[in-house]
């Protein structure tokens, strides 16, 4: 069974919800081994994640709903040695979840996917802005 990821907003309400530019650079989620350097990744309301593959293999990327109990009838195609970019709901709620799964794939010959063989097969992206960065001494 593929690890599942989570899209979580952890944001202030509505009306002060920080939205960010969608032509701001996206947060990056490199995926190597079939697994995700970022997990979770943190990004802005409005704002994007690129996921960028360094495997040889093409991967699925399944979106899921709610508490991953239900997904698109369509997955979004992450090429080998490619990269996808997906944007936050801009009118997403604060803790709304979307978990992800990695599923490799061969365009070629479509099946219904198995977990990465690194053992990764996903992570999650939190919607709203990351931790508190701990200041470094200089």
């Amino acid at each position: 069974m593929p690890t599942q990821g989570t899209a979580k907003a952890k944001a202030k309400p509505a009306a002060a919800a920080k939205r960010t530019n969608p032509a701001a650079p996206p947060v990056i989620i490199t995926i190597a081994d079939g697994a995700p350097d970022k997990d979770p990744a943190y990004v802005d309301i409005g704002g994007t994640a690129q996921f960028d593959s360094k495997d040889l293999v093409d991967y699925r990327l399944r979106l899921w709903g709610g508490d991953h109990d239900h997904h698109a009838a369509i997955d979004v195609l992450l090429p080998a040695l490619g990269s996808v970019t997906v944007m936050t709901d801009p009118e997403a709620a604060p803790d709304d979840e979307t978990p992800y799964d990695l599923l490799p794939t061969n365009v070629q010959n479509l099946s219904k996917g198995k977990q990465a063989a690194g053992g990764g097969g996903g992570g999650k992206i939190i919607i709203g802005p990351g931790p508190a960065a701990s200041k470094k001494s200089r």
